[in-house]
């Protein structure tokens, strides 16, 4: 314990608690010699919140002697009725007894707890953070180093909150209570530090956004703010639900509730819409598995120019891409807002068309993936809901808990809107890569899969006798006509090689299909084309070639 630790060192425990300016504002790690390999994880943890170790023994110690004296006083028999003016019994004398211990012992553990709380804000310099907002350092090293120490921070404000709290409801203390007043202000603090640092956090995933694989291997990628947005989210919540205060709780919740709402101007909604950490380049992901395999960035023959070129032809060849990268023209978008992360930088490298597909479906899988992320802290809220929520020392409000359920409905809403924008982008992005088709009007010229599909139904003919229906049921003319525009289309290419989340993919597919739909039956109805059963039989098979081909595109 911290305590041997002080005999073993021959020194004050207030010197292994309150940190000198020579022990690096306390964020050396205590050094347990050769116990600290036998150490769990959770103890190595608590080894280095020396100010939360302290309160646990304190609080600790305070409980196990409270616990007998609350014991012993309530198996005594009633009290009674000393009216007569005898002298109380032995029972009474008992309670009376314990009562004045368990108090002495209450109220000393409460005054040393809430002093040692003290200590804490003042060497962590907890008003220092509050004063600073964590203004942005002059380089990205001392930033990083500013998060991690506040993070550390925050996590032994929230042990102190759980540990304080629980002796509270432990011994029934009154709100007005030296420690209970300390907890509320010490909550509240937490509370502001954990919003501080959940902001920064996310703007450094939005800096760092990039696409990222979900599988390895599988070529499934989804942005790396979704992400880490909702590790900092879920990571955020967890926490203050280990405070047990319901307002540390819903005032996290609040904070993680406007990082996903579609309606903030700054958010995973936005960042999602302007195609941050999106764009897929895979000849750079190529470049960047090459250099962590440890091959070489470029072969001979390449640096000095293949066939002996030499330095001139690199440089001409360098010029000519950067001709094509200026003359280039994006992918259809939603937005005409930068599409990269950070400081939605331009990008250079030339992009292929499958690295746009694939760019494409990255940001669809994120939609789908910051749907399910605000479904699970939806659900996080409503688990702590029906535990009960926090039961410290203060009663439980009804307008936290109010909040707390407010919180859980709007990341329900939220995770609407975004399976909505999930239906709007992939309509979106079928008409990039498929093309649209109003069978009101005039046949289109168009190597789209749509507007080539449109044109075969049209020419089709379902007046059939035996003779023509043998060459019009052919399954060679069928996929060269129908089917074979589908799957030669970039975008159903990609999607049925498994590049697309399942639910995505389910997506496209239903809305591919209720189109073909529209273009079979309008055109028919159009054009009022006439059937024989031969032809009917013929429409019913090129329908269940259709249903064959988005079951795959579903199934990837």
């Amino acid at each position: 314990s911290i305590r041997t630790t002080a005999k073993e060192r021959q020194c004050a425990l207030t010197d292994l608690i309150r940190p000198t300016n020579d022990d690096n504002d306390g964020d050396d790690e205590l050094d347990f010699g050769d116990d600290d390999n036998a150490m769990t994880a959770e103890e190595k943890k608590l080894a280095n919140q020396p100010h939360g170790q302290t309160v646990t023994v304190i609080l600790g110690e305070a409980s196990s002697l409270i616990h007998p004296l609350a014991m012993w006083r309530n198996s005594m028999p009633p009290e009674q009725d000393n009216s007569d003016g005898a002298p109380p019994d032995l029972p009474s004398a008992v309670r009376r007894m314990c009562d004045e211990a368990i108090s002495k012992i209450d109220v000393e553990a409460q005054t040393m707890t809430a002093k040692v709380g003290h200590w804490f804000l003042e060497d962590h310099l907890i008003s220092k953070w509050e004063e600073m907002g964590l203004q942005r350092s002059t380089s990205q090293e001392e930033e990083n180093q500013d998060l991690a120490t506040l993070d550390r921070t925050i996590e032994e404000m929230s042990y102190l909150c759980q540990v304080m709290s629980r002796y509270l409801e432990f011994v029934g203390a009154e709100r007005d209570s030296d420690l209970s007043i300390h907890l509320t202000e010490l909550s509240l603090r937490y509370s502001t530090l954990e919003t501080t640092l959940l902001q920064f956090n996310y703007q450094n995933a939005i800096n760092m956004a990039k696409p990222i694989e979900i599988i390895l291997g599988k070529g499934v990628y989804v942005p790396s703010v979704v992400e880490d947005a909702y590790y900092l989210g879920q990571n955020a919540v967890e926490r203050a639900i280990g405070t047990r205060s319901e307002r540390s709780v819903w005032t996290v919740g609040h904070f993680v509730c406007e990082l996903w709402n579609p309606t903030m101007g700054e958010g995973i909604y936005r960042a999602l819409l302007d195609g941050v950490g999106c764009d897929v380049d895979l000849a750079s992901a190529t470049d960047n598995m090459g250099k962590a395999l440890g091959s070489p960035k470029s072969s001979p023959a390449r640096s000095n120019g293949e066939g002996g070129g030499g330095g001139f032809a690199n440089a001409f060849l360098a010029a000519f891409d950067d001709d094509l990268d200026s003359a280039e023209v994006a992918s259809p978008r939603a937005n005409g807002g930068p599409r990269s992360g950070g400081g939605y930088a331009r990008r250079r490298r030339r992009l292929t068309e499958e690295d746009k597909i694939l760019s494409e479906l990255c940001t669809l899988n994120g939609i789908h993936s910051a749907s399910a992320a605000c479904t699970s802290l939806s659900d996080l809220f409503a688990s702590y809901l029906e535990e009960g929520g926090a039961r410290q020392a203060e009663s439980s409000s009804s307008s936290s808990v109010s909040m707390i359920q407010t919180a859980r409905e709007e990341l329900s809403g939220s995770s609407r809107s975004y399976k909505s924008l999930l239906v709007d982008q992939a309509k979106r992005i079928i008409a990039g890569w498929c093309g649209t088709v109003d069978v009101r009007g005039p046949p289109k010229i168009s190597l789209f899969p749509l507007p080539r599909l449109h044109k075969f139904i049209l020419a089709e003919q379902y007046d059939l006798d035996n003779a023509s229906f043998i060459t019009a049921e052919s399954y060679d003319r069928i996929e060269a006509g129908l089917l074979l525009v589908l799957r030669q289309c970039p975008l159903i290419r990609e999607i049925m090689s498994g590049k697309a989340d399942g639910d995505v993919a389910l997506t496209v597919a239903q809305d591919l299909s209720a189109q073909i739909v529209d273009i079979i039956l309008g055109t028919i109805l159009k054009e009022r084309k006439r059937f024989t059963d031969l032809g009917a039989l013929l429409l019913s098979k090129q329908v269940r070639y259709l249903q064959d081909l988005m079951c795959a595109v579903v199934s990837g």
